[in-house]
């Protein structure tokens, strides 16, 4: 069974970032899927773009110095994730790592960054690659760099 652009899956996700904040981030981390490690989770809120509505969404992240790294693969579907097309019409966003939650800019890396941060996120998750090719789309590897407070959020 396929949940992928399923309500299920849509279902599953706001479970898990229930999950990660009700916990602290113990409960709703990823499963091992990168050389039997856990790769590190952050939750993402982007402000909804027609709805102005603040959305939650687990993604799996690569630290590049003060920066955060996503990718927005949407587990290989055909269509860009939501939280990709919040954050490019209004890059302000926020994320909690653990009990920690900040401010950030969001912004696509292109260019010789873009190729540099991919090989690093690709070493760390095993699918991307896969997910790449299936999606028949350029994956945006999206940096996360620190912002001032941003009103709004819950």
């Amino acid at each position: 069974m396929r949940l992928r652009g399923t309500k299920l899956a849509q279902v599953y996700a706001q479970l898990h970032a229930l999950l990660y904040v009700w916990t602290g981030g113990r409960i709703g981390g990823a499963i091992r899927v990168a050389r039997g490690a856990r790769p590190p989770v952050l939750l993402l809120e982007t402000r909804g773009r027609r709805t102005g509505v603040w959305r939650k969404t687990p993604l799996i992240f690569l630290r590049d110095g003060e920066n955060l790294v996503v990718v927005a693969a949407n587990a290989g579907h055909p269509d860009h994730p939501a939280w990709w097309l919040n954050l490019a019409a209004d890059p302000q966003a926020f994320v909690q790592i653990g009990n920690e939650r900040r401010a950030v800019v969001g912004e696509a890396a292109d260019g010789a960054r873009r190729e540099n941060l991919w090989r690093r996120f690709a070493a760390m998750y095993d699918g991307l690659d896969r997910y790449q090719q299936q999606a028949h789309r350029r994956f945006p590897v999206v940096v996360l760099r620190p912002s001032p407070e941003t009103a709004g959020s819950t």
